[in-house]
Parts: structure tokens; sequence; C-alpha cells
């Protein structure tokens, strides 16, 4: 079967489940622990707003300091009808 077809899981509720396997298995090693599951979600969330944000406002400094880029930026959307 295709990956295209087969249900696709939330990564949060993969990490939940790592957390349900580790309760049920004997081995201290598999899955995670609460605190490491909450350290996880945290970074996830967290982490994915910081770092699009700051990719944002480099390259709006980078752009203000170059106007050739900036001209390349109006010439591409002008080409798409953006």
């Amino acid at each position: 079967m295709s990956c295209w077809h087969s249900k696709r899981k939330h990564f949060i509720a993969f990490l939940v489940s790592s957390l349900n396997n580790e309760a049920n298995d004997n081995d201290i090693s598999s899955g995670l622990t609460l605190p490491e599951l909450f350290d996880e979600i945290k970074s996830l969330i967290l982490t994915g707003f910081d770092t699009t944000s700051t990719a944002l406002s480099w390259f709006i400094h980078y752009a203000s300091k170059h106007p050739e880029v900036q001209q390349r930026i109006k010439d591409e959307r002008r080409e798409q009808n953006l």
C-alpha cells in the first residue's frame, strides 16, 4: 500500500502513543516519560513560531539592505501577476 493511502497520524498523537508504549513495556529505555512528552510538545509549539518569525525578520533585514533583491522580488511578482 502506498504511503499516500495509509492513514496519517498527527505527530503529537505519535508522541502520546510513545508514552503509552513506554507505560506498557518493562524496558525503561523505550518510549517517553511524561515530562519528556510535555517538553517535546512545548518545543514543537514554541520553536515553530520563533523559527518562522526569526527567518522572516532576517529576510526583511537582508532585503532592506540589498535593493537588487527587492527589485528581483518585484520583477518576479510582476511576472506571476501577484
